[in-house]
């Protein structure tokens, strides 16, 4: 009953919205006429619903408001909006986890995109269809869609898509375990980008060869392209960007010993993200801080990161985040002689894993246990 009273105050509030736009209501054999309603009405569902898809809490109300949208847009017969629909349906149930969802609404976002013969949008869909695949482990697929998608980017000239599918490439590799191949396409995507003084693709790949490089303990190199990357930092403007750089040169100088400097771009991240109510980068730092507080046998704010880590994680329902931090949570409380509480933790870890389908994390919460 909720449900269907904050849908009719919603709808109510669309019916303002095209209001404020001169919209009024045609006699119904005016097709043309009726197709514009049905459009106005559409539009007003779809941007509430991208309002609320964009704070990850509400993602049943956005799907609520996109199902209204979609039943217009079907009635107009505006297909490029209804592969709209569908893929921000897509995006939806990704922050649900829900990745059968996301591949069935990406393939029919997919299918009404090539019909009407776009081929750009069907080369972003290509590609959220080839980090689906990727996310549940189907490799093999996700390379072929990504595959695709860079076909059709380059026959658009969309030099954006092409650079990030070239660097999703380069993470399905790394996913795979095949180190030298996905650096590989990362470098090949990095070329790419200089070659068309991209900025912002520059940046993200120095990052992201350097993160490589820093996984596999290649210190030296990985200094060389986060130096790159450090260059470049003031140019970026997106918030999130900037949380995973400082993120991610903290875990560099904490990996080489550099406690102190870690900490206080550890610290900056933080701010950022807090500013920007950016939760995930908020959960991914905390878990970090209490990694390095763990190690400086500083206990008490190891456990109290831990405990912020693990709350965030929950409130973005992000359960491979949350399995983590309920690991690092268990290992704090076992340090502090909480043995009790370390072993609920890690139940609570195992249990997630087993209704989300984690086995790769399984193991490792085994070994904890």
């Amino acid at each position: 009953m909720i449900k269907k009273i904050a849908i009719w105050a919603f709808f109510s509030i669309a019916l303002a919205f095209t209001a404020c736009d001169n919209f009024t209501l045609i006699p119904p054999n005016q097709v043309q006429s009726n197709n514009q309603q049905y459009n106005h009405l559409a539009d007003s569902f779809y941007y509430l619903g991208r309002s609320f898809s964009e704070d990850s809490s509400n993602q049943e109300m956005a799907l609520q408001l996109y199902d209204s949208a979609l039943e217009y847009y079907q009635k107009a017969n505006h297909k490029a909006r209804m592969a709209t629909i569908y893929k921000r349906k897509g995006f939806a149930y990704e922050y649900l986890e829900d990745y059968a969802k996301v591949i069935q609404l990406e393939k029919k976002a997919l299918k009404l995109n090539l019909e009407i013969d776009n081929k750009r949008e069907a080369a972003i869909v290509l590609n959220y269809l080839g980090i689906a695949y990727t996310i549940i482990g189907d490799l093999d697929s996700a390379l072929y869609y990504y595959h695709q998608g860079l076909t059709l980017s380059e026959i658009t000239f969309d030099t954006i898509e092409i650079i990030e599918i070239s660097q999703n490439i380069g993470i399905s590799y790394e996913y795979r375990g095949d180190f030298d191949q996905s650096i590989e396409a990362y470098v090949e995507s990095l070329k790419y980008c200089e070659l068309i003084n991209h900025t912002a693709g520059v940046f993200d790949l120095n990052l992201c060869i350097g993160k490589q490089f820093l996984k596999n303990e290649k210190l030296e190199k990985a200094d060389f392209y986060f130096h790159n990357a450090e260059q470049l930092i003031d140019s970026v403007e997106e918030y999130y960007k900037q949380v995973d750089f400082h993120h991610t040169l903290g875990n560099y100088h904490f990996a080489q010993g550099r406690k102190q400097k870690a900490k206080r771009l550890y610290e900056k991240a933080l701010s950022i993200s807090a500013q920007a109510s950016f939760k995930r980068g908020q959960a991914a730092v905390h878990k970090s801080l209490a990694t390095l507080y763990l190690e400086e046998m500083d206990y008490e704010n190891a456990i109290q990161n831990a405990l912020l880590a693990v709350d965030y994680e929950r409130l973005i329902n992000h359960s491979g985040g949350l399995v983590t931090s309920l690991m690092v949570l268990a290992q704090t409380q076992y340090q502090q002689a909480l043995f009790e509480k370390a072993n609920n933790s890690l139940k609570e870890a195992v249990d997630i894993c087993l209704e989300k389908g984690l086995y790769e994390s399984l193991d490792e919460v085994y070994y904890h246990l």
